[in-house]
């Protein structure tokens, strides 16, 4: 029996369907220009994820100081083994706005059991 590191294939994808909370999609309008800058608009999808481990950090910007963070998560691929989301989608996580700046396949890209994701805190109308 294949598996994720030493635990079977099928424990992990239970324990992640045990863990998964839906969470609303938003994508880059295609209405964004250099001018208007860029506008998120709701996507009309659901993703089922797994998130955890949200980090703080804050940084030192021209006006000041800002939070920043970043979170990590996991899902399952859908039936045609695509991620259900996107990079660039953004997503709210209790109350901070998280960017998903890649969604990871393993072990393999042609076959993934299951898809890592890297998110950043993003602040939205500027600082």
């Amino acid at each position: 029996m294949k598996g994720i590191g030493k635990v079977p294939k099928g424990a992990v994808r239970q324990i992640i369907r045990e863990n998964t909370e839906s969470y609303a999609l938003d994508e880059e309008s295609d209405s964004s220009s250099s001018y208007s800058g860029v506008e998120y608009v709701d996507k009309g999808v659901t993703a089922d994820l797994y998130l955890h481990s949200p980090e703080n950090m804050s940084e030192i910007v021209l006006s000041g100081e800002q939070d920043t963070g970043s979170l990590q998560g996991v899902c399952l691929p859908e039936d045609d083994g695509t991620a259900p989301v996107d990079e660039h989608d953004r997503l709210n996580y209790g109350q901070k706005r998280y960017e998903i700046e890649e969604a990871i396949p393993y072990p393999s890209v042609n076959n993934p059991d299951i898809y890592e994701l890297v998110l950043t805190r993003v602040v939205e109308g500027g600082v």
